[in-house]
């Protein structure tokens, strides 16, 4: 998950993740992350997933459920804070489903190339 934060005139990138510098424009994280979509071959093209900042806030939960086996136990010890957004309609897994039945619009690398960079 990255957090791409714009204004009237530019964009920026937070990936706090990566070991490259934080910030940086949206240009310059596509590039050094991902060089050019025509050095991939096609299967191998990554989408994304672009979410208002609002509807996280107010959508997003997490049961915490991906840390746990098949059996239900714990993979790794669980945060000490309270799981996150009980009452939201937007559910971890689903943020993860890069499948054609997705609820969210996915983009490729292009077109997150071509909304980032306006």
């Amino acid at each position: 998950m990255i957090l791409l934060a714009t204004n009237t005139e530019s964009s920026f990138i937070y990936d706090f993740d990566s070991t490259l510098s934080v910030p940086l424009t949206a240009t310059e994280y596509l590039d050094q992350t991902f060089g050019r979509s025509d050095s991939w071959r096609p299967v191998d093209l990554p989408y994304f997933k672009s979410i208002d900042s609002a509807d996280y806030l107010a959508s997003f939960n997490s049961d915490r459920s991906h840390m746990k086996d098949d059996a239900g136990k714990w993979l790794s010890d669980p945060p000490k804070w309270q799981i996150i957004g009980k009452n939201g309609d937007l559910p971890l897994p689903e943020l993860l489903d890069f499948t054609t039945s997705s609820k969210q619009k996915m983009y490729g690398l292009d077109e997150i190339r071509a909304i980032s960079y306006n």
